[in-house]
């Protein structure tokens, strides 16, 4: 066949590319006729215009979940936790006011039988979103989809042991528990829920926080939920209670004072870190701002995770930030000395913060004394088994009687306000350890990263995981802080940071070796032109 018309014939056909690309538009049409019919006739049959979005609003879900790295699911979750995390029965005065955020919490992380009638539905729409998240983390693990792993930096092997051992131990204690020992099902699910994801989302975070930068994003978010929560405590104190002449003793829910704590840590970790004019106003003016919600809210946890979380980082600060601080304090001492005289006894709000730090030092209210009973309850408790404790699905023996709070909290049995004496109750000596094992390995790592840090990026991320796992750990001893989404997703988020940065540091190897000398990981280098800033 002569070259003209082997032209004539190529040219007269089309080609394949073009084929496809018809077929294509032909399908991505047919697909998009498909979904706008189905909305028509679910708009004729039912006539609700949010049941007729479904199809639309599902196919754009599905979309974003394929399109978008994991880490906007993970981080998106951070925020609506931070967001909505909350409890009515902890609101002011009983339930003088509804918190307008509480639907958002009864849809996203309460049982979804109490938003769709249909019993079967004994799960979280957040557990639907931790078993999607792991799917398509398997996923694209499985036929190496890059979208979350360019710039990710490794962690070490020991985050994984330390994590399947917590795994293992949470469900080995259901086992035990309930299995073994009898122990009510439904309640060891109230119990354990938490604890047993904590260290799948712990994973989760690993996988999708590539570096610094990914972990300062995150606590941004977390910032701004702060800040939205706030607004609504400040509306409702000034707008609401003053005028009708009502003194509420706490204006939101305790586990926002975990999200308080690391939003004003991260601010002032910041400025000490990198001393920009920038940052100093945003903690003063974004820092002011919170402070003005902690005091307002009252909570005396929080009022001593700040102070404890300060006091950490003034141990580990070096160079001459630490000596100014060192001066400003050695001659601010007086001032606070008597501001904390004046307040210890004073009603008046602007002393708040003295007069609940003054409570934790005497321990006189009711509600020290109602904690000392039930500590003691747990004490008696963990004498019965004191290797392997109860497992879960098992009440704590309540030999002296307290305050009876039943008819707030049914389960308060069942669920400890102090996590850390009541986790020794239900696991013993080997549960507890394993447990809790994660979260003095990640203070580890973070401690350890700090010291090895030589950018500001590295020492904010190491400084901040560490003040952000001692705050989940005073949380757990003070109020339930192991039962708190907002809790488990802030705890989880700075143990894969803490060990992400201890290996990109070189103050950890990524591999462990048992036996013969450890080969050291080498540094990771981490860009030191990103200033860690609130932007």
């Amino acid at each position: 066949m002569s070259a003209p018309l082997m032209g004539s014939v190529s040219s007269s056909m089309p080609s394949w590319s073009r084929l496809t690309t018809a077929r294509a538009s032909a399908g991505l049409l047919t697909f998009i006729g498909t979904i706008l019919i189905a909305t028509v006739v679910l708009l004729i049959l039912t006539g609700n215009p949010i049941v007729a979005a479904a199809p639309l609003v599902l196919v754009m879900a599905v979309y974003l979940l394929l399109a978008l790295p994991l880490r906007a699911l993970m981080f998106a979750l951070v925020f609506l936790a931070a967001v909505s995390d909350s409890l009515p029965i902890e609101y002011p005065g009983g339930g003088f006011w509804d918190p307008p955020l509480y639907p958002l919490y009864v849809l996203l992380f309460d049982n979804l039988n109490k938003t769709i009638p249909i019993e079967a539905l004994k799960f979280s729409s957040v557990d639907v979103l931790y078993i999607i998240a792991i799917v398509l983390a398997a996923v694209r693990l499985a036929f190496r989809i890059q979208i979350d792993s360019r710039g990710r930096q490794p962690t070490t092997i020991a985050l994984y042991l330390v994590l399947a051992a917590a795994f293992a131990a949470a469900v080995w204690m259901e086992l035990w528990g309930v299995g073994a020992r009898g122990g009510d099902f439904r309640q060891s699910l109230w119990q354990m829920r938490q604890l047993f994801w904590f260290p799948i989302v712990t994973l989760l975070f690993t996988y999708c926080i590539r570096n610094e930068r990914d972990f300062h994003r995150a606590i941004n978010l977390m910032i701004v939920a702060a800040c939205i929560k706030i607004a609504i405590v400040v509306w409702y104190f000034f707008t609401v209670a003053r005028p009708a002449g009502l003194e509420p003793a706490t204006l939101t829910s305790h586990y926002d004072s975990i999200l308080f704590t690391i939003a004003l840590h991260a601010l002032i970790i910041r400025f000490m870190q990198v001393g920009s004019w920038k940052n100093l106003t945003s903690l003063t003016l974004v820092g002011g701002y919170i402070m003005l919600g902690i005091v307002l809210n009252n909570r005396r946890l929080a009022f001593v995770n700040i102070i404890v979380g300060l006091i950490i980082v003034f141990i580990i600060l070096r160079g001459p930030t630490k000596r100014s601080l060192s001066k400003f304090l050695l001659y601010a001492s007086p001032l606070i000395a008597v501001y904390i005289g004046l307040g210890a006894n004073s009603n008046k709000r602007i002393f708040k913060p003295a007069k609940q730090i003054m409570s934790v030092v005497n321990q006189d209210d009711r509600s020290s004394s109602t904690r000392d009973v039930e500590n003691f309850n747990l004490l008696v408790t963990l004498k019965q088994n004191k290797v392997f404790g109860s497992g879960w699905g098992h009440e704590y023996i309540e030999m002296v009687k307290g305050d009876d709070i039943s008819g707030s909290f049914a389960q308060y049995r069942y669920i400890a306000h102090n996590s850390v004496l009541w986790l020794w109750t239900i696991g013993g000596l080997v549960g507890f350890t394993l447990l809790w094992l994660p979260i003095s390995i990640g203070i580890f790592f973070a401690r350890r990263a700090y010291a090895f840090a030589q950018t500001p990026v590295e020492r904010v991320a190491a400084a901040l995981s560490l003040t952000m796992l001692v705050t989940y750990m005073m949380q757990a001893w003070g109020d339930i802080g192991t039962q708190g989404l907002n809790a488990t997703l802030a705890g989880a988020m700075a143990l894969a940071m803490s060990a992400k940065v201890a290996v990109s540091t070189g103050a950890f190897p990524a591999r462990l070796r048992l036996f013969g000398m450890r080969k050291e990981a080498p540094r990771v280098q981490t860009s030191a032109t990103w200033p860690p800033v609130c932007s």
